[in-house]
C-alpha cells in the first residue's frame, strides 16, 4: 500500500557565520518569535569563506517573513516539495527513479525515517519545477 504524500513547501535561505554557536543564537530568535519549523539543517555556502547557510522550512512562510523583516534578515527563498509515506526497502529509491523518468532534475534531498514513515525535502533546478508539478497533478509517484 502506497499513501506518499506530497506538499509544497518554501524553503528560507539564511546566510549564517561559519563558527559556534550561531545556529544556536539564530533558534533562540526563532523561538522568541515564535516562529515553529518544519526543517532545519546547515549547509556550507557556496565558495565556503566562513560561512553556512541555514535552510528553514517553517510551518508558516508568511511568519517566517515577518519574522525576516524585524530582524533585518534577507533570506532567499526556494520552493520545495515535502514527501511523506510508509517506510519500506526502495520506497524512496522507486519515487527517485518516477522523478527522473520525468526528466526531472533535483538539486537537493534530505531523507529521514521516523517510526515507520519515510519524510524528505526535494529541491528541483528552477527549470525542472513545471514538470515536477505536472507529475504531482498526474499522482504517478
Amino acid at each position: 500500500m502506497h499513501d506518499l504524500a506530497w506538499t509544497r513547501r518554501t524553503a528560507f535561505l539564511v546566510d549564517l557565520p561559519d563558527r559556534p554557536g550561531e545556529l544556536a543564537r539564530f533558534s533562540a530568535r526563532l523561538r522568541a518569535a515564535d516562529v515553529a519549523l518544519t526543517a532545519l539543517w546547515v549547509r556550507p555556502a557556496a565558495g565556503g569563506a566562513g560561512k553556512s547557510v541555514l535552510v528553514c522550512i517553517p510551518e508558516s512562510p508568511e511568519q517566517f517573513r515577518e519574522f525576516s523583516l524585524s530582524a533585518e534578515l534577507a533570506p532567499a527563498e526556494e520552493p520545495v516539495l515535502h514527501l511523506e509515506d510508509r517506510d519500506s526497502v526502495g520506497a524512496l529509491v522507486r519515487t527517485l527513479e518516477q522523478v527522473a523518468d520525468a526528466g526531472v532534475n533535483l538539486r537537493e534531498v534530505q531523507a529521514i525515517v521516523v517510526d515507520g514513515r519515510f519524510g524528505c525535502f526535494v529541491g528541483a533546478a528552477p527549470a525542472d519545477w513545471m514538470r515536477l508539478d505536472e507529475l504531482i497533478a498526474g499522482a504517478a509517484v
